[in-house]
C-alpha cells in the first residue's frame, strides 16, 4: 500500500524589511495533468533564485529572475529523461541563458565604463510522492525536514559565510560554461517539510533555528516563525509541506522509542473521514477508545433501517396483494340452503378488518426480528474490530520492544494479520491505513530493505521470441544478451548516463547463424567482459557460443577467437573472466574450464579448475562471479565459494528468509565491487552481502513501482557511480542505488 501525497506551499519574500506577496525570483509549479498519465512522473517542481550582479530587486532583475525560473521549468518538463538527469539539463539550461544576458550586460556596460559579474544561485526542489530531489548551485540553500531534524543541502558552500573573500570564485550560475549542479536525494513522510532559501536568507538561519520554527507546525506558523528569524533583512524563501491525502507505505528510518512515540501521535480507532491526517496533531490521544460514538451507530442503523423498509414494504404490498381483493366480487343469486345442511353450526368467517390486522402485524414482527438481528450483528462487528485493532496494535508494539529481528519479524506477522482481518470488516477506516504504514515502515527497517527511489527503463525488446540473460556495463556502453533469439544487443547511454542514446544504426551486434570471418554462430550461451591484465593487452567482450568464442571490441569490431576442447564442453551454461584467464562453468561435465590466453586466443588445453572428486558439487550450479574467489550460484538458493579449486568459507547469515529461485550472482575485483549481489527473483529482490556472506541489505523497488522484480534475469553494478542495471524476460532497466551507510 502506498501513500499518495499531495504538497502544499507558502513563501516568505522581505523586500525593504517588508513582507510583500509577491516573489518574482521563485517559482511553485503543480506536475502538470498531462504528465501524471504517463509512467516517468515529474512531480511538483519548486524554484528559488538569488540574482547577483546588479539589483535583483529592479525591473530588470524581475524579469530575468522570472525568465530563468521559467526556462528552468520548461526544460525540467520537456526533457524525456530522468529525474535527476531533466534537473541538471534544466539548470544547464538556465545557466546557458544567464551567461549569454551577461554577454549582453557587460557590452553596454563597456559603454559605461562599469563592469560587473552577472552571477546567480539556484536551489530546485522537485517532490514526487515521499522523494525529494534536490538541485543546487551558488548561493542558495534547502533545508529538508523529517521526524523534527532538518537536513542542509549543499552540507557546506562558501555563499553560506559572511565573507566577500571567499566567494570570489565560487561556483553560480553564469560563471563558467558548465554549471556545477549539485543533486542531492531525499525522503519525506506526511508532514514533514522542506524550506528552500536565496542566499541572503541562508545567511540569517542555522538548521537549529529552522527545525524550531518548521518542524510540526503549520505552515502559517511556520511562515510567521522564519519571518522573525529572518527579521528586516531582504530575502526568499519556499516552505513546502508534504501531506497525505492517503495514508499507505513509506520508507522510514527511525528508533524504536521514535516509532512509539510517532505511534501515540498517529494511531487512535476512531479518525473522522474528514481530519487532516498529513500532519501530527499537538494533543492527539493514544489508544482506542472504550465506547462506540453514537453518530456512528445511527449512520449505521439508518442505512440498514432503509433497506429494510424497502424490502417490508415489497413484502407487504405482494401480501396484501394477495389476500385483499383489488375491486368488490360479484354477488351470486341466492339459492336455498339444502335442509341436511340447514342445521349444522355456522363457521365464523374472517372480517376483512381482521385479514387488515393480519396484514400489517406479519411485517411488523418481521421487521422487528431482523432489526434486532441487524443490531447485534453490527454490535458483534464493532466489537470484533476493535479487538482485531488493538491485537494489531499490541503486536507492533511487541515489535518495537523485540530484542532481536526474528521476534520483531514475528510480532509484526501477527499485527498485519489482525489489520487485515480488521480492514475487512472496514475497508476505509483511516486508523487501519495509519497502523498498516507503521507496520510497512518498520518491517523494512528490521528486514534491511533499501527501496530504489528511481528506476527508469532503458529499453524493452519485442522479439516475440526474447529471453533476456546478461547486462554489462562498461562505461557507457551496455552489451545485453538475448538468449531466447540467440542476439548480442550493443547499446550507449547518453552523457547524462540514465538514459540511451538513440540507435545510429542496427543495434544487433551479433546474431545465431551470422558469418564472422569463417565462423557460422552458433547457439549463444553466455559472455562476459574481460579487461586489461597482465596477460591481456587490450580489453573486450567475449562471447561464448555453443561452437567456439567471439570477441568484440569497439576498436577491433568482432572477430572470432580460436580455442580448443570445445569437444569436452557438455553443457556450459556461464562464462567469466578474470586477470586474462577464462572460466567456463560446465555442471554436467561437473568442472570448471579455465583457459589461459595466448598470442592468437586460447589454444592451449584448458586446465580443469576443481579436483576430480568434487565433480559432483557442481550439480544444479546455475551461474558464476569471480574477484580471484569463484562464487556458484546454484539453483536451490545455495551459493559456494572457491579458492584454489577447492571449497572456502561462504555462509549466508542474517538474512530474513532464504533465497528462492535466484537467477544471477555478480561481484568483481575488490578495487571495483565490495559485495556480492543476487539477483532472488522468488522474494522480489536483490540481495547484498559481504563477501563472507554476512547479509547487508536487499534492494526493492518502491511499493508504488510496477517494475516485475520477481522476473529478474541479470544485475550489474556499478558501485563508484552508484547505477544498477538488471534485465526482466523483455526489459533493460537503470536505478540509482543508495551506497552503504
Amino acid at each position: 500500500m502506498s501513500i499518495k501525497m499531495k504538497t502544499i506551499m507558502g513563501q516568505l519574500n522581505i523586500v525593504d524589511g517588508q513582507w510583500v506577496n509577491e516573489a518574482p525570483n521563485a517559482l511553485a509549479v503543480r506536475e502538470p495533468p498531462s504528465q501524471r498519465r504517463v509512467a516517468s512522473r515529474k512531480g511538483d517542481l519548486f524554484v528559488v533564485l538569488d540574482l547577483r550582479g546588479h539589483d535583483g530587486q529592479s525591473l530588470a532583475g524581475h524579469q530575468l529572475s522570472q525568465s530563468l525560473a521559467e526556462t528552468i521549468r520548461n526544460v525540467y518538463y520537456q526533457t524525456p529523461s530522468s529525474m535527476t538527469a531533466s534537473l541538471r539539463h534544466a539548470v544547464t539550461a538556465a545557466n546557458a541563458q544567464l551567461m549569454a544576458q551577461a554577454d549582453r550586460t557587460v557590452g553596454s556596460e563597456e559603454k559605461t565604463g562599469a563592469p560587473s559579474p552577472l552571477l546567480a544561485g539556484v536551489t530546485v526542489v522537485v517532490v514526487l510522492g515521499e522523494d525529494v530531489f534536490i538541485a543546487t548551485v551558488g548561493p542558495a540553500v534547502t533545508y529538508v525536514v523529517t521526524n523534527g531534524i532538518a537536513t542542509q543541502f549543499p552540507e557546506s558552500s562558501p555563499w553560506l559565510g559572511e565573507s566577500a573573500s571567499r566567494v570570489a570564485n565560487a561556483p553560480a550560475l553564469g560563471r563558467e560554461a558548465e554549471a556545477p549542479v549539485q543533486l542531492f536525494h531525499a525522503s519525506l513522510r506526511p508532514g514533514d517539510a522542506v524550506v528552500m532559501g536565496d542566499g541572503r536568507f541562508a545567511v540569517q538561519v542555522s538548521s537549529e533555528e529552522i527545525e524550531e520554527a518548521v518542524a510540526f507546525q503549520s505552515i502559517e506558523d511556520a511562515l510567521a516563525s522564519l519571518n522573525q528569524m529572518a527579521g528586516a533583512h531582504d530575502c526568499t524563501a519556499l516552505l513546502v509541506e508534504n501531506q497525505a491525502v492517503r495514508a499507505g507505505a513509506a520508507r522510514v528510518r527511525r528508533s524504536a522509542s521514535a516509532w512509539k512515540a510517532a505511534l501515540s501521535r498517529r494511531i487512535t480507532a476512531r479518525v473522522q473521514p474528514d481530519e487532516d491526517i498529513g500532519r501530527p496533531a499537538r494533543q492527539r490521544p493514544a489508544g482506542f477508545q472504550e465506547t462506540v460514538p453514537l453518530g456512528r451507530w445511527l449512520s449505521t442503523l439508518g442505512k440498514g433501517g432503509l433497506a429494510l423498509l424497502m424490502m417490508v414494504w415489497v413484502g407487504l404490498r405482494t401480501l396484501l396483494s394477495r389476500i385483499l381483493p383489488n375491486e368488490a366480487p360479484e354477488i351470486p343469486a341466492t339459492r336455498p340452503i339444502p335442509a341436511d345442511l340447514a342445521d349444522q353450526d355456522a363457521v365464523p368467517a374472517l372480517s376483512l378488518r381482521g385479514l387488515r390486522t393480519v396484514a400489517f402485524i406479519i411485517p411488523a414482527v418481521v421487521l422487528i426480528v431482523v432489526a434486532i438481528t441487524y443490531w447485534q450483528r453490527g454490535i458483534a462487528q464493532e466489537n470484533e474490530y476493535v479487538s482485531l485493532m488493538e491485537n494489531a496494535q499490541a503486536a507492533f508494539l511487541q515489535a518495537l520492544d523485540a530484542n532481536d529481528d526474528q521476534r520483531a519479524r514475528d510480532w509484526l506477522g501477527q499485527a498485519d494479520d489482525s489489520l487485515t482481518r480488521a480492514k475487512a470488516i472496514r475497508p476505509d477506516e483511516a486508523a487501519g491505513d495509519e497502523l498498516w504504514m507503521s507496520i510497512v515502515q518498520y518491517r523494512d527497517k528490521v528486514d534491511r530493505v533499501e527501496r530504489l527511489y528511481w528506476v527508469g527503463s532503458l529499453r524493452m525488446y519485442d522479439n516475440p521470441l526474447t529471453q533476456l540473460r546478461r547486462v554489462i556495463s562498461d562505461g557507457l556502453d551496455l552489451y545485453v544478451l538475448d538468449t531466447g533469439a540467440d542476439q548480442v544487443y550493443h547499446h550507449r547511454l547518453d552523457d547524462m548516463g540514465d538514459s540511451l542514446r538513440p540507435d545510429a544504426g542496427d543495434p544487433v551486434l551479433v546474431q545465431r547463424a551470422q558469418q564472422v570471418a569463417t565462423t557460422v554462430v552458433g547457439e549463444i550461451i553466455d559472455m562476459t567482459w574481460m579487461p586489461v591484465s597482465t596477460n591481456r593487452q587490450t580489453s573486450g567482450l567475449l562471447i561464448l557460443e555453443g561452437e567456439g568464442l567471439l570477441e568484440y571490441s569497439p576498436k577491433w569490431n568482432l572477430t572470432a577467437v580460436p580455442i580448443v576442447g570445445t569437444e569436452g564442453w557438455i553443457l556450459p551454461v556461464a562464462v567469466a573472466g578474470y586477470d586474462g584467464n577464462l572460466y567456463i562453468l560446465d555442471p554436467q561435465a561437473g568442472q570448471i574450464l579455465r583457459y589461459v590466453p595466448g598470442p592468437d586466443g586460447y589454444t592451449t588445453p584448458p586446465e580443469h579448475y576443481l579436483s576430480p572428486d568434487l565433480k559432483d558439487i557442481l550439480v544444479g550450479g546455475i551461474d558464476m562471479a569471480i574477484d580471484g574467489f569463484i562464487y556458484v550460484l546454484y539453483a536451490d538458493g545455495t551459493v559456494r565459494k572457491f579458492e584454489g579449486g577447492a571449497p572456502a568459507p561462504f555462509e549466508i547469515m542474517g538474512i530474513d528468509r532464504p533465497l528462492s529461485n535466484p537467477t544471477a550472482i555478480y561481484t568483481g575485483p575488490d578495487h571495483l565491487v565490495g559485495f556480492v549481489y543476487i539477483a532472488d527473483a522468488g522474494n522480489q529482490r536483490i540481495v547484498q552481502l559481504h563477501k563472507d556472506g554476512r547479509f547487508v541489505r536487499q534492494i526493492k523497488p518502491r511499493e508504488d513501482e510496477s517494475i516485475p522484480f520477481d522476473s529478474l534475469k541479470s544485475i550489474f553494478v556499478d558501485e563508484s557511480a552508484n547505477k544498477l542495471y538488471f534485465l526482466d524476460n523483455h526489459s533493460l532497466y537503470i536505478a540509482n542505488i543508495p551506497p552503504v551507510q
